[in-house]
């Protein structure tokens, strides 16, 4: 909101009607009103939408307008991401990444110090912190997105994008598939959650205490501090 009545004051004689739908429905929101003609003039969107809707024509490219004036600004797979056949169709807002998260308070009752760097290290923390604290150490999500990071360690992706080949078989990423599915069984590493509400399991799991560790985006951080865990740090 702050965004559109900084747009009005530079912008004298144009309103813009600002429509907040939660993330969960947006696509299909958006597929559905983008069909019947009914779309938005501008969509905040997740990045993996773009292809399917620009394959679709609900989308308009970016390419010479300004909307794209800083694109040397941006780094350059952020502005790929964007892209379709060789067209841009949106302008890179925010980027993140996935960090592994944990209680310090837990960690130094089960007398560790330091997090882990390795999944080695994380696995016998995991084990240590539950014989200690009776709690998980480690709580791992099994959505796809959180696995690619296993293969990305191993150099390897889902595809390969140039060759336009799939590579989720090859021995490296079957390698790093398979160092991923052995953080679900173990002594203090929590079983698989497959439930459609397994994201929220693990986050409140982890905000409550219940849980040491687990491997989350910054998007939660606000979240896990009002959780009784460290509403008071």
């Amino acid at each position: 909101k702050a965004l559109v009545e900084q747009f009005e004051k530079s912008h004298k004689g144009i309103k813009v009607k600002y429509v907040n739908v939660p993330f969960d429905q947006a696509q299909n929101k958006f597929d559905t009103a983008a069909g019947a003609k009914g779309a938005p003039d501008i969509l905040r969107a997740e990045v993996g939408w773009t292809p399917a809707f620009a394959k679709k024509g609900y989308l308009a490219p970016l390419d010479g307008t300004d909307a794209l004036a800083e694109q040397d600004s941006f780094q350059p797979n952020l502005i790929q991401q964007a892209q379709y056949e060789g067209k841009t169709y949106g302008v890179p807002l925010v980027t993140d990444t996935l960090a592994l998260v944990y209680n310090k308070k837990l960690f130094a009752e089960a007398g560790i110090k330091t997090a882990p760097t390795t999944w080695a290290q994380l696995k016998k923390d995991a084990a240590t912190v539950k014989s200690k604290t009776g709690v998980d150490g480690y709580w791992g999500s099994t959505a796809g997105y959180y696995a690619q990071p296993y293969l990305f360690g191993e150099g390897t992706d889902t595809v390969d994008a140039k060759a336009k080949k799939l590579t989720i078989e090859s021995p490296a990423a079957v390698k790093g598939l398979k160092e991923w599915q052995g953080l679900f069984s173990g002594k203090g590493l929590h079983k698989a959650d497959i439930t459609a509400d397994s994201y929220a399991h693990i986050q409140d799991a982890f905000a409550g205490g219940k849980v040491a560790s687990t491997i989350q985006g910054p998007w939660e951080l606000t979240n896990y501090y009002k959780g009784s865990a460290f509403k008071d740090r």
